[in-house]
Protein backbone atom coordinates (compact mmCIF):
# COMPACT_ATOMS: atom_id res chain seq x y z
CA UNK A 1 0.00 0.00 0.00
CA UNK A 2 1.12 3.23 -1.08
CA UNK A 3 1.93 5.90 2.07
CA UNK A 4 0.09 8.89 1.57
CA UNK A 5 2.30 12.22 2.98
CA UNK A 6 1.38 13.28 6.28
CA UNK A 7 0.65 16.52 7.41
CA UNK A 8 0.98 17.85 11.15
CA UNK A 9 -0.56 20.63 12.43
CA UNK A 10 0.47 21.89 15.38
CA UNK A 11 -1.62 25.26 16.58
CA UNK A 12 -2.31 27.08 19.82
CA UNK A 13 -6.56 26.51 18.89
CA UNK A 14 -5.64 23.01 19.23
CA UNK A 15 -3.17 23.25 22.22
CA UNK A 16 -4.56 22.86 26.42
CA UNK A 17 -2.53 25.22 28.75
CA UNK A 18 -0.49 24.08 31.68
CA UNK A 19 -2.95 24.13 34.04
CA UNK A 20 -4.67 20.81 32.21
CA UNK A 21 -2.16 18.68 32.65
CA UNK A 22 -1.62 20.07 36.44
CA UNK A 23 -4.71 19.13 37.42
CA UNK A 24 -5.45 15.81 35.37
CA UNK A 25 -2.17 14.83 37.11
CA UNK A 26 -3.99 16.17 40.75
CA UNK A 27 -6.95 14.39 39.61
CA UNK A 28 -4.85 11.16 39.58
CA UNK A 29 -3.91 10.75 43.21
CA UNK A 30 -6.55 10.42 45.71
CA UNK A 31 -6.15 12.58 48.88
CA UNK A 32 -4.55 15.68 46.83
CA UNK A 33 -5.05 19.32 46.76
CA UNK A 34 -4.41 22.00 45.11
CA UNK A 35 -3.78 25.73 45.79
CA UNK A 36 -3.48 27.67 42.66
CA UNK A 37 -2.36 31.22 43.66
CA UNK A 38 -4.76 32.82 40.57
CA UNK A 39 -7.87 34.30 40.52
CA UNK A 40 -11.37 32.74 39.91
CA UNK A 41 -10.56 31.81 36.92
CA UNK A 42 -8.33 28.95 38.08
CA UNK A 43 -11.28 27.25 39.59
CA UNK A 44 -13.14 27.19 36.97
CA UNK A 45 -10.63 25.53 34.64
CA UNK A 46 -11.44 22.87 37.02
CA UNK A 47 -14.66 22.13 35.17
CA UNK A 48 -12.79 20.87 32.24
CA UNK A 49 -12.29 17.35 34.23
CA UNK A 50 -15.30 17.84 36.95
CA UNK A 51 -18.46 16.33 35.10
CA UNK A 52 -17.32 16.45 31.72
CA UNK A 53 -14.48 14.50 31.53
CA UNK A 54 -15.14 12.49 34.35
CA UNK A 55 -18.51 12.27 35.02
CA UNK A 56 -17.98 11.83 38.80
CA UNK A 57 -15.17 14.02 39.55
CA UNK A 58 -14.75 15.54 43.09
CA UNK A 59 -12.25 18.67 42.35
CA UNK A 60 -15.04 20.71 43.09
CA UNK A 61 -17.07 20.19 46.43
CA UNK A 62 -20.41 21.34 48.07
CA UNK A 63 -19.72 19.74 51.99
CA UNK A 64 -15.76 20.08 52.30
CA UNK A 65 -13.00 22.07 50.91
CA UNK A 66 -12.44 22.16 47.53
CA UNK A 67 -9.45 19.96 46.20
CA UNK A 68 -8.84 22.55 43.88
CA UNK A 69 -8.48 25.79 45.58
CA UNK A 70 -7.48 29.13 44.06
CA UNK A 71 -6.30 32.16 45.97
CA UNK A 72 -8.76 34.84 44.78
CA UNK A 73 -5.83 37.02 44.03
CA UNK A 74 -6.51 39.87 42.09
CA UNK A 75 -5.53 43.37 40.95
CA UNK A 76 -5.58 45.09 44.68
CA UNK A 77 -4.07 42.33 46.29
CA UNK A 78 -1.15 42.52 43.92
CA UNK A 79 -0.82 46.46 44.18
CA UNK A 80 -0.29 45.96 48.10
CA UNK A 81 1.58 42.84 48.01
CA UNK A 82 -1.50 41.16 50.74
CA UNK A 83 -0.53 37.23 50.93
CA UNK A 84 -3.04 36.71 53.76
CA UNK A 85 -5.73 35.13 51.59
CA UNK A 86 -3.24 32.60 50.03
CA UNK A 87 -1.80 31.39 52.66
CA UNK A 88 -5.44 31.24 54.43
CA UNK A 89 -5.53 28.78 51.94
CA UNK A 90 -3.20 26.39 53.39
CA UNK A 91 -5.27 26.21 56.72
CA UNK A 92 -7.99 25.18 54.61
CA UNK A 93 -6.44 22.53 53.17
CA UNK A 94 -4.61 21.06 55.76
CA UNK A 95 -7.47 21.78 58.39
CA UNK A 96 -9.42 18.60 56.38
CA UNK A 97 -7.80 15.17 57.66
CA UNK A 98 -8.30 13.52 53.75
CA UNK A 99 -5.74 15.75 52.78
CA UNK A 100 -2.49 13.87 51.93
CA UNK A 101 -0.47 15.45 49.78
CA UNK A 102 -0.96 19.46 48.80
CA UNK A 103 0.21 20.92 45.79
CA UNK A 104 0.72 24.64 45.68
CA UNK A 105 0.96 26.23 42.14
CA UNK A 106 0.37 29.33 40.56
CA UNK A 107 -1.09 31.20 37.45
CA UNK A 108 2.36 32.55 35.40
CA UNK A 109 1.39 36.71 36.23
CA UNK A 110 1.53 35.66 40.01
CA UNK A 111 5.15 34.73 39.36
CA UNK A 112 5.79 37.34 36.96
CA UNK A 113 4.64 39.70 39.70
CA UNK A 114 7.28 38.23 41.94
CA UNK A 115 5.31 35.99 44.13
CA UNK A 116 7.42 34.17 46.34
CA UNK A 117 6.03 30.91 46.07
CA UNK A 118 8.30 28.79 48.03
CA UNK A 119 7.97 31.24 51.20
CA UNK A 120 4.44 31.23 50.83
CA UNK A 121 4.16 27.65 50.62
CA UNK A 122 6.30 27.35 53.90
CA UNK A 123 4.55 29.78 56.39
CA UNK A 124 2.09 27.16 57.62
CA UNK A 125 4.01 24.52 58.98
CA UNK A 126 0.83 22.59 60.89
CA UNK A 127 0.76 18.62 59.61
CA UNK A 128 4.16 18.61 58.67
CA UNK A 129 3.86 14.67 57.44
CA UNK A 130 1.91 15.76 54.81
CA UNK A 131 4.08 16.36 51.48
CA UNK A 132 3.97 20.13 50.14
CA UNK A 133 4.66 19.63 46.26
CA UNK A 134 5.72 23.00 44.35
CA UNK A 135 4.96 23.10 40.81
CA UNK A 136 6.02 26.04 39.19
CA UNK A 137 4.66 27.59 36.66
CA UNK A 138 5.22 27.14 32.68
CA UNK A 139 6.33 29.95 30.61
CA UNK A 140 3.55 31.39 28.38
CA UNK A 141 3.91 28.35 26.01
CA UNK A 142 3.77 25.76 28.14
CA UNK A 143 1.25 23.29 27.51
CA UNK A 144 -0.68 20.23 29.05
CA UNK A 145 1.61 17.30 28.71
CA UNK A 146 4.82 19.90 30.27
CA UNK A 147 2.23 20.49 32.95
CA UNK A 148 1.27 16.80 33.68
CA UNK A 149 5.08 16.01 33.41
CA UNK A 150 6.40 18.58 35.94
CA UNK A 151 3.79 18.13 38.48
CA UNK A 152 5.21 14.00 38.29
CA UNK A 153 8.97 15.56 38.45
CA UNK A 154 8.25 17.79 41.06
CA UNK A 155 6.24 14.86 43.53
CA UNK A 156 9.72 12.84 42.77
CA UNK A 157 11.74 15.74 44.09
CA UNK A 158 9.60 16.18 47.65
CA UNK A 159 8.25 12.85 48.60
CA UNK A 160 9.89 10.96 51.31
CA UNK A 161 10.92 7.78 49.85
CA UNK A 162 11.68 6.10 53.44
CA UNK A 163 15.18 6.53 53.17
CA UNK A 164 15.28 3.36 50.97
CA UNK A 165 17.89 3.60 47.97
CA UNK A 166 19.94 1.18 45.88
CA UNK A 167 21.41 -0.47 48.85
CA UNK A 168 18.23 -1.81 50.34
CA UNK A 169 17.49 -5.48 50.46
CA UNK A 170 15.38 -6.88 47.75
CA UNK A 171 13.24 -10.16 47.29
CA UNK A 172 12.85 -10.01 43.22
CA UNK A 173 12.23 -7.95 40.67
CA UNK A 174 10.32 -5.66 40.91
CA UNK A 175 9.31 -3.02 38.41
CA UNK A 176 7.51 0.51 39.14
CA UNK A 177 6.17 2.15 36.06
CA UNK A 178 6.72 6.23 35.72
CA UNK A 179 4.62 8.08 33.38
CA UNK A 180 1.73 6.81 32.77
CA UNK A 181 -1.26 9.19 31.69
CA UNK A 182 -4.02 8.60 34.27
CA UNK A 183 -6.88 10.27 31.90
CA UNK A 184 -9.51 9.61 35.09
CA UNK A 185 -11.46 7.37 37.46
CA UNK A 186 -13.59 5.19 34.52
CA UNK A 187 -13.42 1.67 32.66
CA UNK A 188 -10.60 3.34 30.18
CA UNK A 189 -8.14 4.59 32.66
CA UNK A 190 -8.19 2.03 34.88
CA UNK A 191 -8.37 -0.99 32.35
CA UNK A 192 -4.88 0.83 31.19
CA UNK A 193 -3.00 0.44 34.32
CA UNK A 194 -4.36 -2.97 34.47
CA UNK A 195 -2.90 -3.37 31.29
CA UNK A 196 0.63 -2.16 32.92
CA UNK A 197 -0.08 -4.88 35.82
CA UNK A 198 -0.85 -8.15 33.11
CA UNK A 199 2.47 -7.31 30.81
CA UNK A 200 4.60 -6.77 33.50
CA UNK A 201 3.75 -10.13 35.34
CA UNK A 202 3.54 -12.19 31.85
CA UNK A 203 7.42 -11.60 31.99
CA UNK A 204 7.29 -13.49 35.69
CA UNK A 205 7.93 -10.18 37.81
CA UNK A 206 5.47 -7.56 40.09
CA UNK A 207 5.09 -4.13 39.84
CA UNK A 208 5.97 -1.80 42.75
CA UNK A 209 4.05 1.38 41.57
CA UNK A 210 2.21 3.04 38.20
CA UNK A 211 3.05 6.65 38.64
CA UNK A 212 -0.60 7.71 38.14
CA UNK A 213 -2.82 4.93 38.68
CA UNK A 214 -5.54 6.74 40.36
CA UNK A 215 -4.26 5.78 43.67
CA UNK A 216 -3.11 7.56 47.34
CA UNK A 217 0.32 8.52 48.24
CA UNK A 218 1.31 5.56 49.54
CA UNK A 219 0.81 4.02 46.27
CA UNK A 220 3.55 6.99 44.91
CA UNK A 221 5.75 5.90 47.98
CA UNK A 222 5.89 2.52 46.78
CA UNK A 223 7.73 3.39 43.82
CA UNK A 224 11.39 2.97 46.27
CA UNK A 225 10.35 -0.91 46.48
CA UNK A 226 11.50 -1.17 42.83
CA UNK A 227 14.39 -3.11 41.12
CA UNK A 228 13.85 -1.30 38.23
CA UNK A 229 12.51 1.76 36.49
CA UNK A 230 10.44 1.89 33.58
CA UNK A 231 9.83 5.51 32.19
CA UNK A 232 7.22 6.13 29.76
CA UNK A 233 7.20 9.33 27.55
CA UNK A 234 4.85 11.47 29.79
CA UNK A 235 6.93 11.22 32.66
CA UNK A 236 10.87 11.00 31.58
CA UNK A 237 12.02 13.51 33.80
CA UNK A 238 10.32 12.33 37.01
CA UNK A 239 12.04 8.52 36.43
CA UNK A 240 15.40 10.39 36.18
CA UNK A 241 14.71 11.80 39.30
CA UNK A 242 13.54 8.73 40.61
CA UNK A 243 16.14 6.30 39.62
CA UNK A 244 19.19 9.00 41.16
CA UNK A 245 17.53 9.45 44.69
CA UNK A 246 16.74 5.51 44.97
CA UNK A 247 20.36 4.26 42.56
CA UNK A 248 18.36 1.92 40.53
CA UNK A 249 18.46 1.64 36.87
CA UNK A 250 15.98 3.66 34.99
CA UNK A 251 15.19 2.32 31.47
CA UNK A 252 13.39 4.36 28.98
CA UNK A 253 10.21 2.69 26.90
CA UNK A 254 7.32 3.31 24.35
CA UNK A 255 3.87 3.87 25.41
CA UNK A 256 2.33 0.43 24.66
CA UNK A 257 -0.53 2.11 22.50
CA UNK A 258 -0.26 0.09 18.77
CA UNK A 259 0.71 -3.33 18.47
CA UNK A 260 4.32 -2.50 17.44
CA UNK A 261 5.02 0.05 20.50
CA UNK A 262 3.40 -2.76 22.61
CA UNK A 263 5.63 -5.53 21.18
CA UNK A 264 8.85 -2.87 21.56
CA UNK A 265 7.30 -2.17 25.04
CA UNK A 266 7.50 -5.60 26.60
CA UNK A 267 10.53 -6.81 24.79
CA UNK A 268 12.45 -3.76 26.10
CA UNK A 269 11.00 -4.92 29.58
CA UNK A 270 12.44 -8.46 29.12
CA UNK A 271 15.81 -7.40 27.78
CA UNK A 272 16.41 -5.18 30.85
CA UNK A 273 15.23 -8.26 33.04
CA UNK A 274 16.98 -10.91 30.80
CA UNK A 275 13.50 -12.74 29.96
CA UNK A 276 13.14 -13.10 26.25
CA UNK A 277 12.00 -15.80 26.09
CA UNK A 278 8.67 -14.76 28.65
CA UNK A 279 8.50 -12.06 25.89
CA UNK A 280 8.34 -14.47 23.31
CA UNK A 281 5.60 -16.66 24.36
CA UNK A 282 3.48 -13.70 26.26
CA UNK A 283 3.68 -11.87 22.53
CA UNK A 284 2.89 -14.96 20.46
CA UNK A 285 -0.23 -16.20 22.54
CA UNK A 286 -1.35 -12.90 22.24
CA UNK A 287 -1.02 -12.32 18.27
CA UNK A 288 -2.71 -16.02 18.07
CA UNK A 289 -5.63 -14.37 20.43
CA UNK A 290 -6.57 -11.43 18.84
CA UNK A 291 -4.93 -11.16 15.13
CA UNK A 292 -7.77 -13.01 13.57
CA UNK A 293 -10.53 -10.39 14.56
CA UNK A 294 -8.09 -7.79 14.09
CA UNK A 295 -7.85 -8.38 10.51
CA UNK A 296 -11.26 -9.49 9.82
CA UNK A 297 -12.92 -6.14 11.14
CA UNK A 298 -10.50 -4.05 9.68
CA UNK A 299 -10.84 -5.44 5.93
CA UNK A 300 -14.65 -5.08 6.99
CA UNK A 301 -14.52 -1.53 8.37
CA UNK A 302 -11.04 0.38 8.08
CA UNK A 303 -9.13 -0.97 4.60
CA UNK A 304 -8.10 1.77 2.59
CA UNK A 305 -10.12 5.03 4.62
CA UNK A 306 -8.37 8.12 5.07
CA UNK A 307 -7.97 9.66 8.64
CA UNK A 308 -7.51 12.84 11.02
CA UNK A 309 -6.13 12.32 14.16
CA UNK A 310 -6.22 14.96 16.77
CA UNK A 311 -4.34 13.72 20.13
CA UNK A 312 -1.25 14.53 21.78
CA UNK A 313 2.53 13.36 20.08
CA UNK A 314 3.04 10.13 22.40
CA UNK A 315 -0.13 8.28 20.89
CA UNK A 316 0.07 9.81 17.74
CA UNK A 317 3.19 7.96 17.07
CA UNK A 318 0.63 4.83 18.44
CA UNK A 319 -2.02 6.08 16.15
CA UNK A 320 0.36 6.05 12.75
CA UNK A 321 1.31 2.58 13.53
CA UNK A 322 -2.57 1.44 14.32
CA UNK A 323 -3.23 3.44 10.87
CA UNK A 324 -0.75 0.83 9.24
CA UNK A 325 -2.13 -1.90 10.80
CA UNK A 326 -5.50 -1.84 9.51
CA UNK A 327 -4.44 -0.69 6.10
CA UNK A 328 -5.46 3.10 6.79
CA UNK A 329 -4.11 6.51 5.53
CA UNK A 330 -3.25 9.07 8.53
CA UNK A 331 -3.58 11.73 6.11
CA UNK A 332 -3.72 15.00 9.09
CA UNK A 333 -2.00 14.33 12.38
CA UNK A 334 -3.19 17.56 14.82
CA UNK A 335 -1.25 18.24 17.89
CA UNK A 336 -2.52 19.13 21.70
CA UNK A 337 0.40 20.41 22.76
CA UNK A 338 3.16 23.36 21.51
CA UNK A 339 6.09 20.23 20.35
CA UNK A 340 5.85 18.95 16.36
CA UNK A 341 8.76 17.18 16.48
CA UNK A 342 10.60 17.01 13.66
CA UNK A 343 7.82 17.11 10.89
CA UNK A 344 6.67 20.08 9.05
CA UNK A 345 4.67 21.98 11.36
CA UNK A 346 1.62 24.05 9.49
CA UNK A 347 -1.02 25.79 10.05
CA UNK A 348 -5.00 25.00 11.26
CA UNK A 349 -6.13 26.16 7.71
CA UNK A 350 -4.30 23.20 6.27
CA UNK A 351 -6.46 21.02 8.13
CA UNK A 352 -8.92 22.41 6.15
CA UNK A 353 -7.69 22.52 3.02
CA UNK A 354 -6.07 18.35 3.18
CA UNK A 355 -9.27 17.33 3.47
CA UNK A 356 -10.96 19.49 0.24
CA UNK A 357 -8.11 17.43 -1.63
CA UNK A 358 -9.21 14.03 0.00
CA UNK A 359 -12.11 12.51 0.91
CA UNK A 360 -12.09 12.17 4.87
CA UNK A 361 -13.65 8.59 6.53
CA UNK A 362 -12.58 8.62 10.23
CA UNK A 363 -11.83 12.00 12.23
CA UNK A 364 -10.08 10.96 15.81
CA UNK A 365 -10.29 13.85 18.12
CA UNK A 366 -10.40 14.93 21.46
CA UNK A 367 -13.90 17.14 22.28
CA UNK A 368 -12.58 20.20 21.97
CA UNK A 369 -11.83 20.15 18.86
CA UNK A 370 -14.46 17.66 17.65
CA UNK A 371 -16.39 20.67 16.33
CA UNK A 372 -14.09 21.06 13.74
CA UNK A 373 -15.77 17.95 12.05
CA UNK A 374 -18.55 20.36 10.84
CA UNK A 375 -16.08 21.82 8.50
CA UNK A 376 -15.80 19.09 6.31
CA UNK A 377 -17.53 18.42 3.04
CA UNK A 378 -20.22 15.83 2.79
CA UNK A 379 -20.47 13.40 3.17
CA UNK A 380 -18.76 13.57 7.08
CA UNK A 381 -16.10 11.36 8.50
CA UNK A 382 -17.63 8.93 11.40
CA UNK A 383 -15.99 10.65 14.64
CA UNK A 384 -14.45 8.50 17.31
CA UNK A 385 -13.37 10.82 20.57
CA UNK A 386 -10.18 10.01 22.35
CA UNK A 387 -7.75 11.44 24.88
CA UNK A 388 -7.99 14.30 26.66
CA UNK A 389 -10.76 15.66 27.49
CA UNK A 390 -12.98 13.46 26.45
CA UNK A 391 -16.61 14.31 27.20
CA UNK A 392 -18.89 11.56 25.47
CA UNK A 393 -17.32 8.43 25.73
CA UNK A 394 -17.45 7.56 29.40
CA UNK A 395 -16.87 3.38 29.81
CA UNK A 396 -17.82 2.42 33.09
CA UNK A 397 -16.74 -1.79 32.35
CA UNK A 398 -12.70 -1.76 31.58
CA UNK A 399 -12.11 -0.64 28.34
CA UNK A 400 -8.18 -0.72 27.86
CA UNK A 401 -6.29 1.43 24.78
CA UNK A 402 -2.44 -0.37 25.79
CA UNK A 403 -1.60 -3.55 25.23
CA UNK A 404 -3.09 -5.91 22.19
CA UNK A 405 -6.67 -5.63 23.79
CA UNK A 406 -6.17 -2.40 23.72
CA UNK A 407 -5.48 -1.99 19.89
CA UNK A 408 -8.33 -4.26 19.35
CA UNK A 409 -10.55 -2.31 21.58
CA UNK A 410 -9.33 0.85 20.31
CA UNK A 411 -10.38 -0.33 16.47
CA UNK A 412 -13.53 -1.58 17.27
CA UNK A 413 -14.49 1.80 18.47
CA UNK A 414 -13.12 3.30 15.37
CA UNK A 415 -15.26 0.67 13.56
CA UNK A 416 -18.55 1.06 15.19
CA UNK A 417 -18.34 4.43 14.19
CA UNK A 418 -17.98 4.08 10.98
CA UNK A 419 -20.98 1.54 11.01
CA UNK A 420 -23.15 3.99 12.75
CA UNK A 421 -22.53 6.64 9.68
CA UNK A 422 -23.53 4.30 7.26
CA UNK A 423 -27.36 4.22 8.53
Amino acid sequence: MKKKPLVVVDKQSLTIPFTGGLYLAVNGIKGSRLIMDGPTCAFYKAEFIQGNHQIVADLQRHASPHRIIHSELDVHRVIVADEALVTSKFDVALSDPETEILFFSAMTFAVIIGRDLERIMGVNTSRPEVPRVLVRPAQLGGDWIGGYGDTLAAIARTIELGGRGGDKGRGGDRVGIVGNLFLRHEGDGFADVAELERMVAALGVSTSSIWLSGGTLKNLENIANSDLLVALPYGQEAAKILGERLNIPVIYLPLPFSWTHTERFINGLAEALDRPDQAKQFIDLEKRRWAAELLFRAEQDLLGTNWIVIDDPVRMEGWQEIAHDVGAHLLVAGLTTNAAGDETVHALPTLLETVTNEHIDVFVSNSVAADLVRNIPEPKPALAEFGYPCFGRHPIAPLPSFGFPGALATIEILCQARRAGRK
